[in-house]
């Protein structure tokens, strides 16, 4: 793991290594100063599993926490980091909806023809329309006019099988990034934005739903024990001009 001393914001040109390695996890090593109560610590401290002989789990699971007044709550264990999965040629924090249709189709073509056969005649319309959605919905939830294109992340530590498209990731602690400029969706956000009734979360929203523990049982928080099938995707927003 490389640590980066300075940790200022992070589209900060610092944050790519001149030399770097397919599979390189990065951790920032000082925090943005905003303020914040420390809601990751105490809700984790209600589910911290004290054992450290076993391996870290790859779902959120749910527990049974005792309050001090005696009743009991199913509470599930929120992640502490987030990660940002992307290929070095091309490096960190691209979006392919800030290209133009040629350019933009292009590169999918290059995917398509290297790493993913499946993708669709339609993937650009489809994205372009998911996060047409996105920025709109993320506008009102955070109170604030939202670029168009947001940098995508898993919630957890999806550093570890290996991806052709993407063989870089970046691990970033999710207490340090800006709570103002994140939102989450309970799975991939293109698939998310065509269902009937899609739905956007909030920073405190997802804190919420782990504090209940239910809404996110099952959803994979990391990748060291095989690919998962649900993850949560998180997308960090950067302020508009």
């Amino acid at each position: 793991m490389i640590f980066i001393d300075e940790f200022e914001h992070v589209f900060d040109e610092h944050l790519t290594p001149a030399q770097e390695t397919p599979a390189s996890r990065f951790c920032a090593g000082k925090a943005v100063n905003f303020a914040s109560p420390d809601w990751l610590g105490s809700l984790n401290r209600r589910v911290i599993n004290k054992d450290t002989s076993r391996p870290r789990m790859s779902h959120a699971t749910v527990r049974v926490h005792t309050e001090p007044n005696g009743r009991n709550r199913r509470v599930a264990r929120m992640p502490e980091v987030v990660t940002h999965r992307y290929n070095p040629e091309i490096g960190p924090y691209q979006n392919i909806c800030s290209l133009p249709d040629s350019e933009a189709s292009a590169i999918i073509d290059r995917l398509r023809s290297k790493y993913c056969s499946t993708l669709k005649a339609n993937y650009l319309v489809r994205r372009r329309s998911a996060e047409q959605w996105l920025s709109i919905t993320a506008s009102v939830l955070l109170g604030r006019r939202v670029k168009h294109w947001p940098t995508y992340f898993f919630l957890g530590d999806f550093s570890h099988v290996e991806d052709r498209s993407r063989p870089s990731a970046l691990v970033i602690p999710l207490s340090r990034l800006p709570q103002d400029a994140l939102t989450f969706t309970l799975g991939d956000s293109m698939k998310i934005a065509e269902e009937r009734m899609p739905r956007l979360f909030s920073l405190r929203e997802i804190v919420d739903l782990f504090a209940e523990g239910e809404p996110v049982a099952g959803f994979g928080i990391s990748d060291k024990s095989g690919a998962q099938a649900r993850f949560i995707e998180m997308q960090l927003w950067d302020c508009a001009a």
